[in-house]
């Protein structure tokens, strides 16, 4: 089952490189000659850690198509990251030629930042090259510029580079100060990557002080920053590394098992990177381990390769150890006469470094295989040779103890700074974090206190306007009513004139003028009108006229006849 998640996932990150890999490529097609060269570099870093022959010729090109430019910035900086791609790949010579390039490039534009990169990786090359005076020159150099220019990230890489090349001469002090100025820095700016490698560093200064539990620690804190970043950009270089010196730390250390496992881990990460100093280093390292176990015929397989891949470099750094593994591996073979050749060619090696160490180890080797092939001269020559050269070691050792205890003491006094920094950090953030509650809180109790104002404000603005509206509509219906009052008392006195004047209109009474004769009556304007007429007007009365039988016999007597004869 979990290979089967590994597939699946190895396939989805093999889909989303494709999909990196076409997008840099459809860009490289619409784009114009400045572009293309950086894209170039785009698909160059692609392929860094996947296909070196690929990167290789990707950035190849890019520096053909920016030879054809006129333009000094964009050859500088595409020869650059060539030439530091070269670098990391261990091909010194040729990283020196393009890194000289950028650097004669970037003074001629003053491209100051340019400048200290190019100078920081030449005297890392000179470092590699035991040209450590050179080396510091360069370094020292390039981080003077870094610091007028300011660029922060620049000066802790240069330090850091630094304190290693101190770490590696024995002067740990000067290699501690180095990497704790540098640690402030990478902190300032939260440098993740920086704060990882100044782990690693400190780590590998605990093993040479033979610190291997606090070394561990170390290398265990770059490793979980490794990691973090690893899943964030895919390079398992810094993995790489911690694997190889975890490992290299538990074989000094005796756990041979466990150092076993994290250098196979590792030699598979090298071999991935394609980085030919390395992958002959971790070989040497699982080699020793075999050497260790008893399993001979494993750590010499293990030890030629390493020896055949080491040769045709030009970091000659890791051939001493090498060849000091292989010497004691012919050994446990049985096999004297390669094992001194062997053992004499790691000295030349550790006498032109300079590496009293080693070549006490090598010279106390050969005086012990003379011993065994029954060669007591040139066994004690031998281990006179070793007596002399270990006096110094025992006394740099010593030396190393007490700068051991002193660089202890310093980084506890350093983390103890740190932690009450953090704890000052810590408070002061609780601080912060009150003076904001407390804001909040003022700030909310101001804006319900602001709120129940304007409401207030509002509800008695709504109740004066409310008040004055009834006030008006009150004073509005009182002067309605009073009119209504007045109107309805001018109506009823109207009325009360209309009844009264009706009432001596329409009232027959007094005197009455009537002719005796036609019986019409005078009205009050002096005319004579019929008597039903004026009592209609001046009563409520409604004659209805008709005829008695008087008169109608009188009037109509043919009708009265005939109805006496019915």
């Amino acid at each position: 089952m979990k290979r089967i998640i590994a597939l699946l996932l190895l396939s989805f990150i093999s889909l989303l490189g494709d999909q990196e890999i076409d997008r840099l490529r459809n860009q490289l097609h619409n784009a114009d000659t400045p572009e293309r060269v950086y894209i170039w570099g785009e698909m160059a870093d692609y392929y860094w850690g996947r296909d070196p022959l690929k990167a290789d010729s990707c950035f190849r090109q890019a520096i053909a198509e920016a030879r054809q430019l006129d333009s000094q910035t964009v050859l500088g900086d595409i020869t650059f990251k060539y030439g530091r791609y070269l670098y990391y790949k261990s091909k010194l010579d040729t990283a020196a030629v393009y890194l000289s390039e950028s650097l004669r490039i970037r003074k001629a534009v003053s491209d100051s930042v340019g400048i200290g990169k190019c100078l920081s990786h030449l005297g890392l090359i000179d470092w590699l090259s035991n040209d450590i005076s050179g080396a510091f020159t360069l370094l020292e150099e390039a981080l003077e510029i870094q610091r007028a220019t300011g660029e922060k990230e620049e000066q802790g890489k240069i330090l850091t580079n630094i304190g290693n090349i101190h770490r590696q001469q024995g002067d740990y002090k000067e290699a501690l100060n180095c990497f704790i100025e540098a640690l402030d820095i990478y902190r300032e700016i939260d440098y993740t990557e920086g704060i990882a490698w100044l782990n690693y560093c400190i780590g590998m200064l605990y093993k040479n002080l033979h610190e291997y539990s606090t070394a561990l620690e170390y290398l265990e804190k770059s490793m979980y920053h490794y990691r973090i970043l690893a899943g964030q950009s895919n390079d398992t270089g810094g993995i790489r590394i911690c694997y190889s010196q975890i490992g290299e730390v538990n074989l000094l250390a005796g756990n041979l098992d466990t150092a076993l496992n994290y250098l196979m881990k590792a030699l598979d990460l090298q071999k991935r990177s394609g980085v030919a100093n390395a992958i002959a280093d971790g070989m040497r390292r699982v080699a020793q381990v075999y050497y260790q176990k008893g399993q001979c015929k494993e750590a010499l397989d293990y030890a030629k390769q390493a020896l055949e891949i080491s040769r045709p470099l030009t970091d000659r750094s890791g051939i001493m150890d090498i060849l000091f593994v292989l010497g004691r591996v012919y050994g446990c073979l049985d096999e004297p006469d390669s094992a001194l050749q062997t053992f004499q060619g790691g000295l030349t090696e550790a006498r032109k470094r300079g590496d009293k160490p080693g070549e006490a180890r090598i010279l106390k080797s050969i005086a012990h295989t003379y011993k065994l092939i029954g060669q007591p001269d040139s066994a004690y020559r031998y281990l006179e040779l070793y007596t002399d050269v270990n006096e110094s070691v025992i006394n740099d050792q010593i030396s190393n103890r007490i700068t051991s205890l002193q660089v202890q003491y310093k980084l506890k006094e350093q983390e103890q700074e740190n932690q009450r920094l953090q704890q000052d950090l810590r408070i002061q953030k609780l601080e912060a974090e009150r003076q904001k509650f407390t804001r909040n809180i003022f700030i909310l109790l101001f804006s319900v206190g602001l709120l129940i104002l304007i409401g207030t404000i509002y509800l008695y603005w709504n109740k004066a306007r409310d008040h004055r509206k009834i006030t008006k509509a009150r004073d509005d219906l009182r002067r309605e009513i009073e009119e209504r009052k007045l109107i309805e008392k001018e109506r009823e006195k109207l009325i009360q004139e209309q009844k009264e004047a009706l009432e001596k209109i329409n009232t027959l009474s007094g005197l009455i003028p009537i002719c005796s004769h036609c019986h019409k009556i005078r009205n009050d304007e002096g005319y004579y009108e019929q008597l039903e007429k004026y009592i209609m007007d001046h009563s409520d009365a409604v004659f209805s006229h008709g005829i008695c039988p008087e008169c109608m016999e009188k009037l109509y007597p043919d009708f009265t006849k005939k109805d006496k004869k019915k």
